[in-house]
């Protein structure tokens, strides 16, 4: 949360950007939880550079956890 604060500017610019009230920012900050809607909104906000599994990784798993799709088998090879 701090990352995104900084890359905003300021809580008050993280919560414009984010589409949420400063308090929510603020709150989330003192809890140190932060919803899954606010995580995707911060993520869309700060552009990706603050992740949302790094949010809220109760809701979402990192990248490199999740599903890889299964490799195409070599023809012939049935």
């Amino acid at each position: 949360m701090e990352k995104a604060i900084r890359i905003a500017g300021s809580e008050r610019k993280l919560a414009k950007l984010a589409g949420f009230s400063q308090n929510a920012i603020w709150h989330a900050k003192k809890e140190g939880r932060v919803t899954g809607r606010l995580a995707l909104a911060i993520e869309a906000a700060t552009g990706g550079r603050v992740a949302r599994h790094r949010l809220c990784p109760s809701l979402f798993e990192p990248p490199s956890a999740r599903a890889q799709p299964s490799p195409k088998p070599e023809p012939g090879s049935a």
